[in-house]
């Protein structure tokens, strides 16, 4: 047995080669692991052979493929979805843009409806059914008190916010808005009664017709609206006539900033409906209103004084051109109530309300009569 270790070497060649191969290793295995970890995120330098490296590639390249389609994905989902709001954007603003139909010119029928500010129940209708109309008729202007000027309380959007709201509503829905210019008085809870002494002074002054209509005209245009619905009512009997040279100085001023000039016509006063049809787009017959707050009880519009209205209307000589001919149907009620002389004027809701009221307990349809021979709903 050797008196000296086997592995021992005194000059440490051996122990130099061991440190230089170790080295050597360590970096070939640096190399060989840096090159594998690049290989993972970048196509490596192949022989360019058809069907065989592009395969190849894209085998080598899934990890980076798959970032890749994720984010082509993400940005092809976030291109449609702004594509899908810009689509929108541009149908609404389409919409708006073509603006209200002028059912006069295009000749079909005109579906109007009177809208009243002060009824909670107003917008609410107009909602569910502007889709179905043409024209909105909004209670917004009335003569003063003086006949001097033009009252624009119902149509302040600070002292009514909901008027805006309408304004959205029939622009989204391209209805014609018409503004009702009308001679009742201005009350806190809504219009209150048509005032002949206000007309009487207005329609025989044409220097106070020529600044309401000025007036009428800058605020149409101002706020974008279609023209003008005249509501003059309760007229004393020799006023009547003088409503046509009105209309004509109003057909004058506006026809050329291409502006409606309407009137709604009461069912049984003294006027020359022919005349009147000359210088307006369309006119509204007020088909109702046989029995008022002030007349004894009776039907709103019992059939047969309808048939004899709507009679008078489309009669060729004496009544309204049926392109320009609207039929005004009531939508409300009285109350005439035992020992009052006149009647409460009611909303076809409020009607109901009184109904259940008047016999609790009971159903609506088991208390209002539909009558049977005037055909107008009672109780």
């Amino acid at each position: 047995m050797p008196d000296h270790a086997v592995f021992f070497d005194p000059s440490h060649r051996r122990w130099w080669w061991v440190k230089r191969i170790g080295t050597l290793l360590g970096l070939l295995s640096v190399v060989v692991v840096s090159v594998w970890l690049l290989s993972l995120f970048a196509v490596p330098l192949l022989p360019g052979f058809p069907r065989i490296t592009a395969a190849i590639k894209r085998g080598v390249r899934i990890p980076a493929h798959r970032q890749a389609r994720a984010q082509y994905l993400l940005k092809h989902e976030r291109e449609r979805l702004l594509s899908g709001i810009s689509s929108d954007n541009k149908n609404r603003l389409a919409r708006e843009s073509k603006g209200p139909v002028r059912t006069i010119e295009t000749g079909k029928s005109i579906v109007a409806a009177f809208y009243a500010p002060w009824q909670e129940t107003g917008l609410h209708s107009l909602q569910a059914n502007a889709g179905q109309m043409t024209h909105l008729l909004p209670v917004w202007v009335h003569l003063s008190a003086d006949a001097k000027g033009l009252d624009f309380h119902d149509w302040d959007p600070l002292l009514t916010p909901h008027n805006l709201e309408v304004l959205t509503i029939a622009h989204t829905n391209n209805l014609n808005v018409v503004p009702v210019f009308s001679n009742a008085q201005v009350s806190s809870n809504g219009s209150g009664q048509f005032d002949p002494k206000r007309v009487h002074a207005f329609l025989n002054d044409p220097a106070l017709q020529q600044k309401a209509i000025g007036g009428l005209e800058r605020w149409c245009i101002a706020n974008r609206f279609q023209g003008i619905n005249v509501d003059f009512e309760n007229l004393e009997t020799r006023d009547y006539p003088l409503l046509i040279p009105f209309l004509q100085r109003m057909q004058t001023a506006f026809t050329p900033k291409h502006l409606l000039v309407s009137i709604d016509l009461e069912a049984t006063k003294p006027l020359d409906w022919r005349a009147v049809s000359s210088v307006c787009d369309f006119v509204v017959v007020m088909a109702y209103d046989e029995h008022s707050e002030n007349s004894p009880r009776g039907p709103i519009a019992s059939i047969s004084w309808y048939r004899d209205i709507v009679r008078r209307a489309v009669d060729p000589e004496h009544g309204v051109p049926s392109e320009k001919l609207v039929i005004g149907i009531g939508n409300y009620a009285y109350d005439w109530v035992d020992g009052s002389d006149s009647a409460e004027p009611l909303t076809y809701q409020g009607a109901l309300v009184n109904a259940i009221n008047y016999r609790q307990g009971e159903k609506p349809e088991d208390i209002v009569d539909f009558d049977d021979e005037t055909l107008n709903p009672t109780f």
